[in-house]
């Protein structure tokens, strides 16, 4: 309330933007812009990821008074699913911390004992940096439970993730994009150990 005093903004006083003074409209424009070009960094710029996964099990859609966390997401989408309904991994490095990009081709493997703990299921998608899909051959841009995996004799499972086609055949193939990429694993309606750190993604290894 002092902060908003100090702008001129007092409770029973202005009830519209424009009925602030100029500089208070400018000082608040200016901060406005000046914290989406931070939010738009942060969430682009690979290099701001500290491993090879971000995975967020903090609560979600349930804002309360967390007006930084809110805004940080509006910027993105307004509202969020509970992470009791979707739980999201976001990368865009691999397992060295090498931006990922749609030349390479990379694996990210799964343990039989070790799959995504989702009571539902569990997809893999790839999108351009923008965070857009990318036309492909195959018209396919997601993979997951909910389709038909291959899956090695061991009863694990290796996604692979790549621009261009892979030689081999009965593999779980979801095409990149042709430059720098982000994927996307999602969980929905994770279990417990989804939740409570008792489960982490494996990094995507880059294939020689």
């Amino acid at each position: 309330l002092v902060l908003l005093k100090s702008m001129g903004i007092e409770r029973g006083g202005v009830s519209t933007f424009s009925q602030l003074s100029v500089a208070v409209q400018q000082q608040l424009t200016a901060a406005v812009a000046r914290q989406q070009q931070k939010y738009r960094k942060i969430f682009y710029q690979g290099h701001a990821q500290r491993s090879p996964w971000i995975y967020n099990t903090v609560k979600m859609g349930t804002w309360g008074t967390d007006y930084a966390r809110r805004a940080y997401w509006a910027v993105w989408g307004l509202g969020a699913n509970l992470v009791e309904d979707a739980t999201y991994g976001v990368s865009q490095l691999d397992s060295q911390l090498q931006a990922l990009h749609g030349d390479n081709q990379y694996r990210l493997h799964f343990d039989a004992d070790d799959m995504p703990p989702a009571n539902a299921f569990w997809s893999l998608t790839n999108y351009d940096i923008e965070g857009y899909l990318e036309v492909n051959s195959e018209n396919r841009y997601s993979l997951g439970s909910n389709h038909n995996l291959h899956y090695n004799s061991d009863g694990s499972v290796d996604m692979i993730l790549s621009h261009r086609s892979p030689a081999q055949a009965d593999i779980n193939w979801v095409p990149t994009p042709k430059g720098e990429f982000k994927t996307l694993l999602r969980l929905y309606w994770p279990k417990n150990e989804a939740l409570n750190g008792g489960w982490s993604i494996p990094p995507l290894e880059k294939i020689p």
